[in-house]
């Protein structure tokens, strides 16, 4: 085995290729499944038998996928070919724990990272593998719900398998006794601190003492992984048994489903809608990934060919009757199959629309009477903007900022150019600029000219903590776009898959009364649509008719270089094209280091990663660590560092699940012994399965306006009580709530790490970003500008070389959507 690793023929010895001292050996794909099933597995010897054959099955049918897809590069630089694979290795390993020692049936199926090709070993296209890791995931999952032998022990032991989730109903307790790593360390410390205190009467320990209990707690419930040694399953049954739970005696009658009975149009229907829900062009790949998903829904157990051939065959059929190639000189089934050639007729029309609307609203004529306090009054859209303006507006809107400074607008010509064309005639205004230019002030100092000319600007965002940032910066009404188009009529519906269907009702109709009058648009409102990036084409178009109903002016800002729309995006590109008003504020202002300034301009337009990464280390804002766990703790010291200091840093990561790992770290130096009212002590569990204690950062994850919270909005927690929680806001620290236990453990989680979207839109004095493979070039963007005074990238990685060549690869990804002409393009 580890001759093959290190690319080495086990059998002849033959050498395939000479490895450099970065190198990338092979490519791990883990192939998972939901821990109630591993539960399973440890109370049933016949589900352990079946599940660890359906993970064969799923490995075998992964191994056949990727051997018929994935290609590699070959000719020299500017003119190189794919070329299809000809011979591609793999081996899986086989774990039964998680490194906590819980059971966690899952293999590791590694792609040796040397394939025949083009009569040589060559290295894999990665980049290519990577596009194709959702296809994988969702074959993976199809295979695993249809697995005849594994259902039918299920069925036997009288459970039940949701596909729809790939768990097992009657689990989901036990699975949650037995995922208890991080209460096993709250438990611990609070055990080494009962002891401390036990043999130091009447004393409290410091804050060192408890930073070591933490490390102690930490270092006596880690268990690492043995090579050979099995899991005690027979404690694991124990552990289950004294939760209370019994496993059902009496077998479930199962109804066995064949392909043949499945409504093939209908599932094909329902992948389109997947698709076109989610992006503007798209992939073979992923058609693969959504004909999959639909596959596991089915239930089908009893199919003639192998899940892999029927997905294929479902897929091309889809591909040929249903998509359209965005540009004729491609033919998507020919061609490699990551490649976003893929569109439908519905998605060109709907972007048709929405450009026609846009290029409405932006020939539309300007009204030029408005009613001010009943009265009708004639707008000056066309009062000179002269400096004595602007500064007596600036003068109104002073003393803002938290330290108490006058606020100004900002030298440079984009903002007078801006602030001249949101105060003229244009119906349509679209503002981009880099983080920190000042988009915030320009807000607030159109306001004021708003003021002056009989205007009231309103703002809408894509999210309410956004709506919430708005409101509290600039004054104006600010509410979410949905609430918005809630209030002139439309409702809408989100499936599991996540397909949105809308409706429009009259009022009287349903519960929709007519537009209230605080939400009443007209010409002398002017809209502002705040991280206009981050706007979908189908809530765009939907506010673009309300807008044209309404005769509002419209404001679009935001910064396309940033995170994008979750679905079909590209509207700020859209609305550029369709308006003469379009204003690019590139003069930054948030960075104290102008040299830094500079480079942020640099990661905006992408430009160069490889000297943007030197320019960080000379600066001496990169950080290598050797391992994750280490990254994690250099992460969190850099957490604890600033909060003694006063200032605590942003911490940035890529995914929930390396936040949730940060958040870990973090728990460990975190002590609860900070400001609470009362004795209210103890610990709840979030939705990520971490500890919330007292004194924890938490984010709340879902909005709720009844109990005042918002998604991705900070918490400090002061007090937990038997029913309720005292939460307060950490920013102000006199907003506080009463929160009901349930809402923050099955809405919240541990906030001290964020992913970039929560970290847009925030500014902070220092901030550290972990980079790595799921990094894209959107999020190091956001990650690396939040900081006034410094930005810290860090990386997992052998070396300097190492880590500058994940810094360009995450540079080189775009993981959002920009439209049907940017998909061309790319």
């Amino acid at each position: 085995y580890q001759g093959w690793v290190e690319w080495s023929d086990p059998s002849t010895g033959e050498v395939r290729g000479a490895r450099r001292e970065n190198s990338v050996l092979f490519l791990d794909k883990v192939i998972n499944v939901d821990k109630s099933l591993s539960v399973a597995a440890v109370l049933d010897p016949r589900i352990a038998q079946q599940l660890d054959a359906a993970l064969e099955q799923m490995a075998h049918e992964l191994m056949a996928y990727a051997a018929s897809e994935m290609h590699t590069r070959v000719g020299p630089r500017g003119g190189q070919v794919w070329v299809p694979v000809e011979k591609l290795e793999a081996v899986t390993v086989a774990h039964r724990t998680s490194r906590e020692g819980d059971p966690h049936r899952h293999l590791h199926l590694q792609f040796l990272n040397r394939v025949w090709a083009a009569g040589a070993w060559r290295a894999l296209d990665t980049a290519e593998f990577v596009k194709h890791n959702a296809a994988m995931n969702r074959l993976g999952e199809a295979v695993l719900a249809s697995h005849e032998g594994l259902q039918e022990a299920l069925a036997q032991a009288g459970l039940s398998f949701d596909a729809q989730t790939g768990a097992v109903v009657e689990l989901a307790g036990p699975a949650e006794v037995l995922s208890k790593r991080a209460g096993q360390i709250a438990e611990r410390r609070a055990q080494l601190v009962a002891q401390w205190q036990a043999e130091h009467p009447g004393q409290t320990p410091g804050e060192k003492i408890l930073e070591g209990l933490d490390h102690l707690a930490w270092a006596q419930t880690r268990r690492e992984k043995v090579p050979g040694v099995l899991p005690d399953e027979d404690k694991w049954a124990a552990e289950i048994a004294a939760s209370g739970f019994v496993m059902p005696g009496k077998p479930r009658e199962r109804v066995v489903v064949s392909w043949a009975q499945v409504d093939k149009p209908a599932l094909i229907r329902r992948a389109v809608e997947q698709l076109e829900a989610s992006r503007s062009a798209w992939s073979v790949a992923d058609v693969s990934a959504a004909v999959s998903a639909e596959f596991s829904r089915t239930g089908v157990t009893d199919y003639p060919r192998p899940v892999r051939e029927l997905v294929r065959e479902a897929t091309e059929a889809l591909v040929a009757g249903r998509c359209t190639s965005i540009t004729p000189d491609v033919d998507p089934l020919n061609a490699p199959h990551h490649l976003k050639v893929l569109t439908t007729d519905r998605i060109i029309e709907q972007e048709r629309s929405l450009t026609g609307l846009l290029a409405t609203k932006a020939l539309e004529p300007v009204m030029d009477t408005v009613k001010v306090a009943g009265q009708v009054q004639k707008i000056d859209a066309h009062q000179d903007m002269d400096e004595a303006l602007l500064e007596r507006v600036f003068s109104e809107s002073t003393s803002t900022d938290p330290e108490g400074h006058a606020v100004r607008l900002p030298e440079g010509v984009g903002h007078r150019d801006a602030l001249a064309a949101m105060a003229g005639t244009h119906q349509l205004v679209v503002v981009t600029g880099a983080a920190g230019s000042g988009k915030t002030t320009l807000l607030k100092a159109a306001k004021h000219v708003g003021a002056v000319k009989g205007v009231e600007q309103v703002i809408v965002t894509p999210t309410a903590k956004a709506a919430e940032v708005a409101a509290a910066e600039t004054g104006s009404a600010a509410s979410t776009v949905h609430a918005l188009l809630r209030a002139y009529g439309y409702r809408w519906e989100t499936d599991e898959a996540g397909v949105t269907r809308w409706q429009r009702l009259a009022p009287g109709e349903g519960d929709y009364q007519g537009v209230p009058e605080a939400k009443q648009l007209g010409p002398n409102v002017q809209v502002v649509v705040d991280e206009a990036g981050m706007l979908s084409q189908d809530v765009a178009s939907r506010l673009f008719t309300v807008l044209h109903e309404t005769g509002a002016r419209v404001v679009l800002t935001g910064d396309y270089h940033q995170l994008g729309a979750v679905g079909r995006g590209g509207v700020l590109q859209m609305a550029e094209h369709a308006t003469e008003a379009c204003i690019d504020l590139d003069t930054v202002h948030r960075f104290l280091n102008p040299v830094y300034a500079s480079l942020s301009l640099a990661m905006r337009a992408r430009q160069a990663p490889g000297e943007q990464f030197d320019l960080l280390v000379d600066m001496g804002l990169v950080q290598v660590h050797a391992s994750q766990e280490q990254a994690n703790q250099a992460l969190a010291a850099a957490w604890v560092h600033g909060a003694r200091e006063g200032a605590p840093p942003l911490i940035c990561a890529a995914t929930n699940e390396n936040a949730q790992q940060i958040n870990t770290a973090i728990h460990q130096h975190h002590t609860s012994t900070g400001p609470g009212d009362g004795d209210g002590s103890g610990c709840l569990v979030g939705m990520d399965g971490l500890p919330m204690s007292v004194g924890a950062r938490i984010m709340t994850r879902r909005n709720d306006v009844q109990l005042g919270v918002l998604n991705r909005q900070s918490w400090i927690i002061r007090q937990i009580g038997a029913t309720h929680t005292k939460i307060q806001d950490p920013a102000g620290g006199h907003r506080t709530l009463h929160v009901p236990n349930e809402y923050l453990t099955e809405h919240a989680h541990l906030g001290w790490a964020v992913t970039a979207h929560g970290a847009q839109g925030a500014t902070v004095d220092q901030a550290h970003t972990l980079i790595d493979e799921h990094t894209d070039a959107a999020g190091a963007y956001v990650g690396l500008t939040r900081g006034r005074e410094s930005n810290v990238a860090h990386f997992v990685a052998d070396d300097l070389g190492q880590a500058r060549a994940q810094y360009v690869a995450a540079m080189g990804r775009d993981g959002a959507d920009h439209g049907l002409d940017a998909a061309r393009r790319s």
